[in-house]
């Protein structure tokens, strides 16, 4: 018998194959023998085609689960084994066959693919409201909500990352316990992984470069146009914006580039990578890229509008 787990969707797959072992062990408790194999880095072929082709001693069934066979050398290999042995049809081998892999990357995986007696399962990565629906799921299964609010923020600070959003819950369901997580939790516990795109996002706004401005935009977005998350985004943007203008205030000021940090309150990092941008700009021309920013976060939060539209105006208008 064999079982594929396949996609992009690492946490997701990873979890159901953990589920899988679990269950299987409690259904035949000490009949069984467990074997692991990983063939991300090199892997034991000589002990899998062992655990395959070697009768128990003294369990009746066997469960083994292999893992990037697909993305090694042995892929062909693999093929034969699992052909010369009829596994598909073995009832005392249950193979689970595990792959981070999907579409044209499992070309050698073709022939789990294409039979219908293999049970297969492809994860792929939710994403706009499927990712919302995941994340209120995953709060529940841990006995705990999250109000709308602190659902866009926490997906919009973790990029809509599956991986990081799991570690995120936990930590958030740990710190909160069984209540109602809010955006309070959300800014005390998780630190913002768009403020990485941010900094790309002002670097792009400055120097008018409007396609790389929208490109970094949707790259933050991951695929969502919720308007709650533009607004979180441009929310750091406009912060961002206002930083720059007190440092180029002190700039222009004479206050030396040392001091700036300590009289700003700001890390020292953030003035560092932000003085060479400004000595090209005028405080005036931030000054007006900083309340066009401001009128469009307005217009956001009191019109409905297609927010990308609305950003894309506004690069026009800077």
């Amino acid at each position: 018998m064999i079982v594929f787990l396949y996609g992009d969707n690492v946490y997701g797959s990873k979890k159901n194959l953990a589920g899988i072992v679990a269950k299987y062990k409690e259904k035949h408790e000490e009949s069984v023998n467990f074997f692991e194999f990983n063939f991300d880095d090199s892997g034991d072929w000589d002990g899998l085609k062992s655990a395959i082709q070697t009768m128990p001693l003294f369990a009746e069934n066997k469960l083994i689960v292999i893992k990037e066979i697909f993305s090694s050398k042995k892929a062909d290999d693999f093929k034969d084994l699992v052909e010369q042995n009829n596994i598909v049809d073995d009832q005392d081998i249950f193979l689970v066959i595990w792959e981070r892999s999907s579409g044209s990357k499992l070309k050698t995986a073709s022939f789990l693919l294409k039979n219908k007696d293999i049970k297969q399962k492809e994860f792929t990565l939710p994403k706009g409201k499927k990712l919302g629906s995941w994340v209120e799921k995953e709060f529940t299964e841990r006995g705990a909500t999250i109000n709308s609010s602190a659902l866009n923020k926490l997906i919009t600070y973790t990029n809509g990352d599956v991986m990081r959003l799991a570690g995120e819950i936990d930590k958030l369901v740990a710190f909160k316990g069984k209540g109602m997580v809010t955006e309070k939790e959300v800014d005390q516990l998780v630190i913002p992984d768009i403020e990485r795109n941010v900094f790309e996002l002002t670097d792009a706004i400055l120097a008018n470069n409007k396609d790389k401005a929208f490109t970094v935009l949707e790259k933050s977005l991951n695929d969502s146009t919720n308007k709650d998350v533009v607004i979180n985004i441009l929310a750091v943007v406009v912060a961002q914006f206002r930083n720059l203008i007190v440092i180029k205030d002190l700039m222009d000021r004479g206050v030396p580039i040392p001091q700036i940090a300590s009289k700003a309150g700001m890390h020292p990092f953030v003035v560092k990578k932000s003085v060479p941008a400004l000595q090209r700009f005028s405080l005036e021309k931030l000054t007006h890229i900083y309340e066009k920013l401001s009128s469009l976060d307005v217009t956001l939060k009191s019109k409905n509008i297609n927010p990308l539209l609305l950003f894309d105006l506004f690069l026009l208008a800077v």
